[in-house]
């Protein structure tokens, strides 16, 4: 059996398909875990005809652009950590 290294939810909201409860073991980053989780989301999900979106943190923006996700909105926080609303547009 493989290592655990890190894990996500997909979840279907009143607003559509939100991607959610991101994490890589600290050890493990780095090594595009994180990547492969993403691509696996939308992989799984690439038929669907809802909105899909997440709630990222202001430091992670950059990285959920690459697989493309834009930011809407103003800031807003979560548990005292910045984040931004963020819509897939491929």
């Amino acid at each position: 059996q493989g290592i655990q290294a890190g894990t996500c939810r997909i979840r279907e909201t009143s607003e559509g398909i939100k991607l959610e409860r991101f994490a890589v073991l600290e050890q493990y980053r780095g090594q595009n875990i994180g990547a492969a989780l993403v691509e696996n989301c939308l992989q799984k999900i690439q038929d669907t005809h809802k909105k899909i979106y997440l709630h990222a943190q202001e430091h992670a923006l950059k990285f959920y652009e690459k697989f493309g996700f834009q930011a809407v909105g103003d800031r807003f926080y979560e548990a005292n950590i910045p984040h931004f609303k963020m819509i897939f547009k491929p």
